[in-house]
Parts: C-alpha cells; structure tokens; sequence
C-alpha cells in the first residue's frame, strides 16, 4: 500500500503564505475552516468539496478556490490516490496584492467555494508551486512576480463579490480568539462555556453556528497545524510534538494528525526531511 506524501512549505517575503503538495492521498479530511484564502490544483484523482448541501468535484487538471472561514469537508482519493498542489493566503494580504495589482473589490468581498478549468493557469500554478517547494528553506519565493500572476489570474477568473458576514455574538468571538491564542493550554468547554456565561450546551451551539465548526474541532485543527509547522524547524521528536501540544497521548494525537493532513506524523516528518 503507498503511504501519502505530504510536502510543504512557508514563506514570510513580500507577503507571508504556504505552498502544500499532497501525492498518493486518500482521506476524507473532516469539517474544518480555513483562516486564509485556499488555491488549489488537482493533477490526478479528485477532490470533493462539501459545504452544507453544495457539493463541487475537482478532477484532474482542475483549480479549486475556498474562501476563508467556510465551513467544509473535503474527501480526495475517492477513486485513485490524489495528487494535488495547494496555496493558502491570509485574506488581508490578498486584498492588499489584488488592489495594488490594479483589481476593485468591494469593502467585504467573498470568492466562495469555486472550481476553474484553466489548462494555462493550471499549468502555471503546478509549475510555480513546484519551484516553491524544491526551493524550501527561503524567505523569499523564488519568483516572487509569480505569485502576483497566479493569484490575479484566479481572482479574475473568480470575480470577488460583495460579502454579507453575519453578526456574531461578542462572547463567542472572545472564547474564538482566546482557543487561537491559548491552543497549547489545557481547557475544557465548560471552561470556555464559563468565560462567556452559557451553559456548556448553548455556548456548543452557539459557537458551531457562528464558525460551522465546534470549539474542540477548532482546537485540534490548530494544534495539528501548529505540529506541522514545528516539524519544519529543527525539532527532531515527530511524536513527542504532539504531547506538548496538549494532545492526551501519543496515539491521540498520531490519530488526529492522520485524519487533518492524511499521512502519519512520522511518515510526514520524513517525507519533509526527503527520506524515504
């Protein structure tokens, strides 16, 4: 059986974002947001897309786009192992480049859950995501005009519109911030649920209906983040990551991992160090 490949790598310069390569997945990766703008290119297999009742398929040679804070699932390898290349993008840096490069967006834009069929822009995308990520270890993207031209021409073909965000309660964005900056703590939903005067049950509720999510698949969704990024620097323990992430035990957090990237976290280890 092949075991997935995962590869990926950060950039700070001009602007800070992540280039991700998957080869060989099959997951079905749970419901989860994204915090930054995702950009994708499937090369083989397909990915599924499903947000509430909508459901998109990217197949082979097709660009997929998911705003951020869009509760989703994706499910890839559903028929042969999938092979894909994925951009993240904080929003606000987005916005910057794209009115910089000349683009009018409205104050509160939204690109939604798209999928493009762009033989040109795929092939321009797999080739500078590529290059990002044999160029690993710089600050500074090996072509940094590339990334302009890639990311207007998917924002051109996406045609930002005007965005209506919902209101959300105050307390539910504080307990939202407060999991964003305290992940690696121990704390429990009541804990959470105290803090903004509810019951643990209304504060759940509340909370999965502002964000899509609930407040413990956030927190494992950013300790699992927060392993990878940890397992790109000098740390040398890919298991032992997970304790002091605040993962109960070894086989907790080998589990979790498994199912929010698609590979194990010591096969991802070695896979980011290019060993076989």
């Amino acid at each position: 059986m092949n075991k997935a490949i995962i590869r990926r790598t950060d950039y700070t310069l001009p602007y800070p974002f992540t280039i991700t390569s998957g080869e060989g997945v099959c997951n079905a990766f749970p419901r989860h947001i994204h915090q930054s703008v995702t950009f994708g290119l499937v090369v083989a297999g397909e990915r599924e897309i499903i947000a509430g009742l909508e459901k998109s398929t990217a197949g082979p040679n097709d660009l997929f786009v998911i705003d951020s804070y869009i509760p989703h699932q994706c499910r890839v390898g559903l028929t042969a192992p999938c092979h894909y290349f994925i951009l993240n993008i904080p929003k606000g840096r987005l916005t910057t480049l794209l009115t910089s490069c000349g683009e009018s967006l409205p104050e509160a834009w939204g690109i939604g859950i798209q999928i493009i069929n762009d033989p040109v822009l795929a092939a321009q995308f797999q080739s500078f995501c590529t290059h990002c990520l044999d160029d690993e270890g710089s600050e500074v993207p090996p072509d940094p005009i590339a990334v302009q031209k890639v990311l207007t021409s998917f924002a051109r073909y996406c045609r930002p519109f005007k965005a209506h965000p919902q209101a959300i309660d105050p307390r539910i964005i504080t307990a939202y911030e407060y999991i964003q900056n305290h992940f690696q703590a121990q704390f429990t939903l009541g804990d959470l649920a105290a803090q903004a005067g509810m019951t643990a049950f209304h504060f759940n509720r509340l909370f999965a209906k502002s964000y899509g999510i609930p407040p413990h698949a956030l927190l494992l969704q950013l300790r699992t983040k927060k392993a990878q990024e940890l397992m790109f620097s000098d740390y040398t323990d890919p298991c032992g990551v997970g304790l002091e992430l605040g993962f109960y035990d070894q086989s907790h957090f080998i589990r979790n991992f498994k199912k929010h990237v698609g590979t194990t976290p010591l096969h991802f280890f070695r896979a980011r160090r290019g060993k076989k």
